[in-house]
C-alpha cells in the first residue's frame, strides 16, 4: 500500500554532521521516494505537543523506550547548545509500506551494537550503567511505528511549518567580525535515478566544510524556473557555441535539471512543476562560497581534484552531481530586517485552504467585502474608452488634488492647497514616502501598539528606529500623553498615530489628541496621521483630524488617507498625503524617482469618488455597524477571552492572554482545527491578542464564531 512515512534528524545528528550518512541510509535501505524535507527550529509549542504524541506503547519495555525519546525530544528540541538554537530535518517519504520500511531502517535503540544495519546501530547510543539505569542516550533519528501516528504527526508539523520552519537564518551565533555568507547548493536529478547512496554522499562531502545547514527542500523545478537559473548561461553558450548550437545546448541543460525543453512545453505549463527531482540546500557560514567551491571541484568533472563531489560523482559537464549559487544570498540590511505579512499570509493561506474545497471562515481580511460603487467603476471605465491611460503629474491629476483639497476642508477643516496634496499608490505608498521624506538614519520613530503590521517596517526601510510603546486593553488600546513623553528622546523625529486604529478600532478623542500634540509641539515632532478609516466610526464617536486642532499641529502633521476602505477600492490602488509645503514637495520629488504618478485612469474613478454620491458609505458603515455588535456580544460571552468593543474600522481586537498560547500557535491551531482564519497578535505587536475582521457576511461571522467559540472551549 502506497503511504507517507517520516523522519526526524535529531540536533545531534546536525551538529555532528551526520545528515549524509542517514539521508543515504534512508533512501537506500527503503527503496522510497524522498518527496518532501523541511529545516525546523522547533517553539516551545511545538515541542510540547509533539512530545505528548510519542508514548503510546502499554508494554513496559517498549513504553520505557518511548518515555526515554519524549524526555530527550523534551530536553534537546528546544534552548541552546554552544550558540545554536536546535535544528532538526524533517523528511518524507512515500511508497509501498512506507511506515514499515523507515522504521526498520532507522531501527530499535539497544544497549549495544546488533548488526550495523539500521541507522541507531550506527548513529545512535544508549549506554546504561550495571543496574540497568541509562546514563546516555541518543536516538540520531525519530519516526513513528503506526500509519495512524505517522498521520496524526505530519498534520502537527505541518502546522508549525511556517512559523518555526523554512530557511534557519537565525538559529546560529557566529563570532562578531566573522564573514558569514549563505549559498545555495543544488543536489542535481542524475542523483535519483535509482535509490542510491548519491544523495546522501553529496551532503557527506558538503560536511567538510563544517558550514550549517539552515535550508533544505527536495524540489521539483519547473521549466520556467530552470530558465530563469540558467539564463546567464544562454549567451555565454551562444557565443561559444553559435546562436543555434547554443540554444540547443542550453535547453538540453534546462530539460536536464525540470524534465521539459522550453521550445517544446506551451507557456501555460511552463511554471507547473518538472518531471526532475532535486535537493535544495542552503549552507551558512563563514567563507561558505569558497568552502563549497572547494569541495564541489571545476564544472568538468575530469578536471576535478580527487575526493571533490564532481570528481567522485560527477560524469559530465552536465551530469556533474551538484550546482552552487558563486555569489553569496545576500539581501540590503535594511530589506533583509523585514518581516512577511502576517494579515497577508494568513489570508492566502486560509485562500489556498478555501480552492482545496474545505469550508473556510475568513476572518484574516483587512478590506470590505462590498464592490466599488458602480459610478465610480463607470467613471474608470470611461476614461478608458476615451484614451485616458497615458502618464500624468507624478502628484496626481490637478483636478483630484483639488477634489481632495475640498474635501479636507468641508470634513476634516483642515485647509490646504492642491499643492499640498500627494496621490500616491496607496495610503500605504503615501505613508512610507512621508517617512521617507522626514526620517533618516539615527532617527526614532514612536509607534503604539498595538499598531499596523507595515509602520515598523517603513521606518526601517527608511534607516531610522522603531520605537514601539506598548498600551492596554484597560486604556482601549490607546497612547497616553505621558506613554508618549517617557519615549521621547533627543532622536525622536516622528509619533505614527493611526484612528480609527487598525487593528483594534480605537478612536482617539480631541482631548487625548489635543495632549499628543502638546508634546510634539513642544520638541518639533512629527505627526503622522493614518486616517484611512475615518469614515468608519460608529456610537457616539467623532473623527478629529489631528491637524485640526492647532496651528502648530497643522505645521508637523501628515495627514494620510485615501480611497481604500471608505469607497471599497482596495485594488485600485489609491491614496493621498497632505502635509506642509516643503514636505509636500519632497514627497513629490521622491514618487517622481520611483514609481512616478499613480495609474491615470483609476484617478479618475477616486474623483467620481470623493464628487459623486455619498450614500454607499452610510449603507456599508451601517451594515459593518450591525455586524461589529453582533461580533462583540458573542465575544464577550467567550469564557477567558476578553475585547474592547471597537469604535471604529472594521475590527475586533481579543485578547487571548488567559488561554496559554501565544498568538501565532493559537491562530494556526484554529485554522487547522477549526477551518477559522484570524490573525496573530504578533503582526501588530501584541502576541497576547488576535485580530478578526468583521468585514465578512454576517453568515459567516456566525459560522465562524460558533467554532472559535467551540475551540476555545478546547483550550
Amino acid at each position: 500500500m502506497q503511504e507517507l512515512s517520516y523522519a526526524i534528524v535529531t540536533p545531534y545528528s546536525m551538529r555532528k554532521s551526520r545528515t549524509g550518512g542517514i539521508v543515504a541510509r534512508l533512501i537506500t535501505r527503503t527503496g522510497l521516494d524522498i518527496v518532501a524535507g523541511r529545516m525546523f527550529a522547533p517553539s516551545i509549542e511545538l515541542v510540547k505537543r509533539y512530545a505528548e504524541t510519542i508514548v503510546t506503547e502499554t508494554e513496559s519495555r517498549h513504553r520505557a523506550t518511548q518515555e526515554l525519546i519524549r524526555e530527550y525530544v523534551r530536553r534537546n528540541f528546544t534552548g541552546k547548545i554552544n550558540g545554536q538554537r536546535p535544528r532538526v530535518l524533517f523528511l518524507v517519504f512515500r511508497g509501498q509500506d512506507a511506515v514499515a520500511k523507515v522504521h526498520r531502517t532507522v531501527g530499535h535503540i539497544v544497549n549495544e551494537r546488533t548488526s550495523g544495519e539500521t541507522i541507531r546501530d550506527t548513529f545512535g547510543d544508549y549506554i546504561a550503567d550495571e543496574s540497568g539505569k541509562v546514563t546516555y542516550f541518543e536516538p540520531a533519528v525519530l519516526t513513528a511505528i503506526q500509519p495512524d501516528q505517522v498521520k496524526r504527526d505530519l498534520k502537527l508539523w505541518a502546522e508549525f511549518s511556517d512559523a518555526d520552519g523554512g530557511i534557519l537564518e537565525k538559529v546560529i551565533e557566529h563570532p562578531a567580525g566573522a564573514k558569514v555568507e549563505k549559498t545555495l547548493v543544488l543536489i542535481k536529478p542524475d542523483n535519483f535515478k535509482f535509490p542510491n547512496l548519491r544523495p546522501g554522499g553529496v551532503i557527506e562531502v558538503f560536511s567538510r566544510t563544517g558550514l550549517y545547514i539552515i535550508g533544505f527542500k527536495v524540489h521539483r523545478m519547473s521549466v520556467a524556473q530552470a530558465e530563469e537559473f540558467y539564463g546567464p548561461v544562454l549567451p555565454v553558450l551562444q557565443e561559444k557555441l553559435g546562436t543555434g548550437q547554443g540554444r540547443n545546448a542550453w535547453e538540453d541543460i534546462v530539460e536536464f535539471m525540470s524534465g521539459g525543453r522550453p521550445s517544446q512545453i506551451a507557456a501555460a505549463q511552463k511554471n507547473e512543476p518538472g518531471t526532475e527531482k532535486c535537493i535544495a540546500i542552503v549552507y551558512q557560514g563563514e567563507n561558505a562560497v569558497q568552502k563549497i567551491r572547494e569541495v564541489l571541484g571545476p564544472t568538468d568533472p575530469s578536471k576535478a581534484p580527487p575526493g571533490s563531489i564532481r570528481k567522485e560523482f560527477g560524469q559530465t559537464i552536465m551530469i556533474n552531481a551538484a550546482i552552487m549559487t558563486t555569489t553569496p544570498m545576500e539581501i540590503s540590511g535594511r530589506a533583509s530586517q523585514l518581516t512577511p505579512s502576517l494579515t497577508l499570509s494568513i489570508d492566502a493561506k486560509a485562500k489556498a485552504m478555501k480552492a482545496e474545497g474545505i469550508d473556510v471562515c475568513g476572518f484574516g481580511a483587512g478590506e470590505p467585502d462590498f464592490d466599488t460603487p458602480e459610478h465610480i467603476k463607470q467613471a474608470a471605465i470611461s476614461a478608458l474608452q476615451s484614451g485616458f491611460t497615458k502618464y500624468t503629474p507624478s502628484s496626481g491629476i490637478p483636478e483630484l488634488r483639488q477634489a481632495i483639497a475640498e474635501k479636507l476642508a468641508a470634513d476634516n477643516g483642515l485647509n490646504y492647497k492642491p499643492t499640498q496634496v500627494v496621490v500616491s499608490n496607496g495610503a500605504k505608498h503615501a505613508c512610507y514616502n512621508a517617512i521617507l521624506a522626514t526620517c533618516q538614519p539615527g532617527d526614532e520613530v514612536i509607534i503604539p501598539a498595538p499598531y499596523w503590521v507595515s509602520y515598523p517596517d517603513m521606518v526601517r526601510l527608511a534607516g531610522a528606529e522603531a520605537v514601539i510603546i506598548p498600551t492596554s486593553e484597560r486604556n482601549g488600546w490607546k497612547m497616553r500623553a505621558e506613554d508618549f513623553e517617557n519615549a521621547m528622546t533627543p532622536r525622536t523625529k516622528m509619533l505614527i498615530l493611526n484612528s480609527p486604529g487598525n487593528p483594534s478600532g480605537s478612536v482617539y478623542t480631541r482631548e487625548e489628541m489635543e495632549a499628543l500634540v502638546d508634546i510634539a509641539a513642544g520638541e518639533d515632532i512629527y505627526i503622522l496621521s493614518d486616517e484611512i478609516y475615518e469614515k468608519l466610526v460608529y456610537d457616539d464617536a467623532k473623527h478629529v483630524s489631528i491637524a485640526s486642532l492647532s496651528k502648530e499641529a497643522y505645521d508637523l502633521t501628515l495627514t494620510v488617507n485615501g480611497f481604500s476602505k471608505s469607497y471599497a477600492m482596495t485594488g485600485w490602488r489609491l491614496g493621498y498625503l497632505a502635509a506642509p509645503e516643503a514636505v509636500a514637495k519632497a514627497v513629490d520629488s521622491i514618487q517622481s524617482h520611483s514609481t512616478a504618478n499613480p495609474c491615470s485612469f483609476a484617478q479618475r474613478g477616486a474623483l467620481a469618488a470623493l464628487k459623486g454620491d455619498q450614500q454607499p458609505i452610510a449603507d456599508m458603515r451601517d451594515e459593518f455597524d450591525m455586524r461589529r455588535n453582533y461580533m462583540f456580544d458573542r465575544i464577550s460571552k467567550i469564557p477567558n477571552v476578553t475585547a474592547v468593543k471597537p469604535q471604529g474600522a472594521f475590527y475586533v481586537l481579543v485578547n487571548i492572554s488567559q488561554l496559554g498560547l501565544t498568538s501565532q500557535n493559537f491562530a494556526d491551531r484554529l485554522l487547522s482545527k477549526a477551518n477559522v482564519a484570524v490573525v496573530p497578535g504578533a503582526a501588530f505587536g501584541d502576541d497576547r491578542t488576535v485580530r478578526l475582521s468583521y468585514a465578512t457576511s454576517i453568515d459567516v461571522i456566525k459560522k465562524g464564531l460558533d467554532r472559535f467559540q467551540d475551540f476555545c472551549r478546547t483550550l
